[in-house]
């Protein structure tokens, strides 16, 4: 269960960072 989620989050982390770089340095 943990992996799965894991999984998830790295790729929309992975997503967002791409998409806005700025917005999650920030953060």
């Amino acid at each position: 269960m943990n992996s799965l989620h894991d999984d998830e989050f790295k790729q929309i982390l992975e997503q967002k960072m791409v998409k806005r770089p700025i917005i999650f340095v920030q953060k």
